[in-house]
């Protein structure tokens, strides 16, 4: 059936972007959120037989479980008869397949490369082994490589049907093992980043090169499975002798036969790039790579050609379910909840947490776990997804404000401003819904602390941990600002800090990057966009002026301008200097125009001084007074106007901080 122009829970279906052998990938519109989406679709019956729902679903659980900025999100996932589907981000900058056939730089390959091992890393440290790992499944987004198409992916400790004997994963960046039938551990991952990356650098894949054309497909298949076995293939840099000896020794030991010869897994490759990266930085020079399957090569069965997964389909199946005890019948995971969360009554308490020894609570499909937090216009819940398997972060519109119009509105329009936002430092966006009367919003749960809970313990922070802070959060907003959306409330309780392997590099060198993870800095997101502004709606004062106040935000961590009255003054500078003020609190551990008198809060922000921080902790040096001071200039011909001039100076200083 041709789903363009239906829709699908909540998604309406505008064009089809393309199909493989198990499901179909639509370009769609969510309809709560107004954003677009990659909507995968899996028909039972039409494409695959029934228990490859189990795979397209462990897909979508795979991916929702790895929140990274180097692997393409997952936002929610149905079932509407006869189709199951899941959401992800929409990545319009193709495929690393593409890039490659088009030509990329040496400097560019190697900054790829480590973004893949960066999501591998991620994914193997959360006991994930992709096994399908191939050029097409690598997407390439404001210059970054993203990880997709986690169909094959297991759990490290699960039973698999490769531990059976049969073959999963793609011929042409299969690992020894996997064209053995054997158990596929990360090792085989970095086996197939080692062909991705050798074709980078080279312009050749290690393992096709063989001059007759007349072979059949059959022969094409056992000739290359031979080679890889043998892992006869030529080095690096017999092929391009400008390739340096240390990333040459990265691409040996990735290609080794034995799984225990090679990385043991995509951490220990990361550090090893990173290293080679350092020693012998790559130059400009402009590789293509030829395709990889010859073009008068009749296009085969999916299951036979060497650049498409295969898999036993009937016999998996069979494995599977003699191993975990299940029928073949598709699971019959619905969203309808077990107890919707009942309308409050006047008087009554808004708090949905099931008392202990209760039946669950639910929100759409969401089960409450607890509340993590509460705030003047919702409640935020720790939820279980029980469709995707995760643990979410669930909003709820507080039950005595759902009659407050201007409340629902500036709840709806935080959901759809931050759901317009895909960044590595601002949390994403999952779901948006009305259940009994009761709007939700759903988003990544994040384990770690808000920066004003860190400020609470520790006082001060560390200068290095405030610059990295700092370049984090300005990258946020100026990808917010490049969309014209201007946050306008900025503060340490919208900031939250989260201990994990990161997505980018805070600047451009490799060695600082790896030093900073070293030193344990946080990955920080920004969160809270329920005051934030469109540019073009500020400067349309009248329009919808009751939800659309510029002086809406935090008093002491506003701007002079907001308390001007006029929405044109208001810009990215705004934002600017409310970082202004957290980076001063976190360099000095006091509030710079806090007051229990909101009007104490804006006199001092109007006609106060700013201290430089070497005033209150000495030490500090002039380039940090001197950023910190730029940023909270008074007047805008005194204010930095830009977050890429305050990351190019925050980055200078890191830098010399890590020296």
């Amino acid at each position: 059936m041709e789903l363009v122009g239906q829709t699908l829970g909540d998604f309406h279906i505008e064009a089809l972007l393309g199909k493989g052998s198990m499901a179909r990938v639509y370009q769609a519109r969510q309809i709560s959120l107004r954003r677009h989406v990659a909507l995968k679709v899996l028909e039972e019956g039409i494409f695959t037989p029934g228990n490859n729902v189990k795979r397209f679903l462990r897909e979508a659980e795979a991916l929702a479980r790895l929140e990274h900025g180097n692997i393409v999100p997952v936002y929610s996932a149905g079932e509407q008869e006869p189709y199951y589907f899941f959401a992800m981000r929409l990545i319009r900058g193709g495929t690393l397949d593409q890039a490659m056939r088009n030509g990329v730089k040496l400097s560019t390959a190697m900054e790829w490369a480590v973004d893949i091992c960066r999501g591998l890393a991620f994914a193997h440290a959360h006991g994930i082994v992709h096994r399908d790992l191939k050029p097409t499944n690598v997407l390439i987004h404001d210059g970054m490589a993203l990880l997709s198409d986690f169909g094959l992916a297991r759990l490290r400790d699960a039973s698999t049907v490769t531990q059976l004997g049969h073959l999963l994963g793609t011929p042409l960046y299969m690992s020894p093992e996997q064209t053995l039938g054997e158990n596929a551990g990360p090792a085989a991952d970095c086996f197939a980043l080692g062909i991705i990356l050798y074709q980078l650098v080279t312009g050749h894949h290690p393992f096709l090169h063989d001059a007759k054309k007349n072979l059949s497909r059959k022969e094409r298949r056992t000739r290359l499975f031979q080679r890889i076995q043998d892992c006869e293939f030529a080095p690096p840099s017999k092929v391009d002798p400008a390739i340096s000896p240390s990333l040459e020794k990265v691409l040996l030991r990735a290609l080794a036969r034995k799984p225990l010869n090679r990385f043991r897994d995509a951490t220990e490759m990361l550090d090893a790039l990173e290293y080679a990266a350092q020693k012998d930085p790559p130059t400009q020079r402009i590789v293509r790579c030829a395709r990889v399957s010859s073009p008068e090569t009749p296009a085969p069965d999916k299951a036979q050609d060497l650049n498409t997964d295969v898999s036993t389909v009937g016999m998996q199946a069979k494995a599977e379910a003699a191993a975990e005890g299940v029928n073949r019948e598709p699971p019959g995971r619905k969203l309808s909840p077990t107890v919707l969360a009942p309308r409050a009554q006047p008087g009554e308490s808004s708090r949905l947490t099931p008392p202990r020894g209760k039946a669950p609570v639910f929100v759409g499909r969401y089960r409450i776990i607890r509340e993590l937090g509460h705030g003047g216009q919702g409640v935020v819940y720790e939820a279980h997804d029980p469709i995707l398997d995760r643990k979410v972060a669930l909003k709820v519109l507080r039950q005595d404000a759902v009659t407050d119009p201007r409340l629902v509105e500036l709840f709806w329009h935080e959901a759809r401003i931050a759901a317009r936002l895909s960044h590595p430092n601002i949390i994403t966006i999952y779901d948006f819904g009305i259940e009994n009367k009761l709007e939700y919003l759903t988003m990544q749960l994040i384990d770690g602390l808000s920066l004003d809970r860190l400020l609470e313990k520790r006082r001060r922070l560390p200068p290095l941990f405030a610059i990295q802070t700092l370049i984090q959060c300005a990258d946020a907003l100026g990808f917010a600002h490049k969309a014209e959306i201007i946050h306008l409330d900025v503060k340490p309780g919208n900031i939250l800090l989260q201990t994990t392997l990161r997505s980018r590099p805070l600047s451009g060198s490799s060695a600082r990057r790896s030093s900073a993870d070293a030193l344990g800095a946080p990955h920080a997101l920004l969160t809270d966009f329920t005051m934030s502004r469109m540019r073009q709606a500020l400067t349309e004062r009248e329009k919808n002026n009751a939800v659309l106040n510029p002086m809406a935000g935090t008093i002491a961590y506003s701007s002079p301008e907001q308390f001007s009255g006029d929405p044109q003054a208001i810009g990215p500078h705004s934002d600017i200097f409310a970082l202004g003020i957290v980076f001063h609190e976190m360099l000095t551990g006091r509030q710079l125009f806090g007051s229990d008198d909101p009007a104490i809060s804006r006199e001092r922000i109007l006609h106060e001084d700013v201290p430089p921080p070497s005033s209150i902790l000495p030490g500090l040096g002039k380039d940090i007074d001197a950023l910190c001071l730029r940023m909270l200039g008074r007047s805008l011909r005194e204010r930095i106007h830009s977050c890429s001039e305050v990351i190019e100076r925050a980055e200078a200083i890191e830098h010399k901080l890590l020296a």
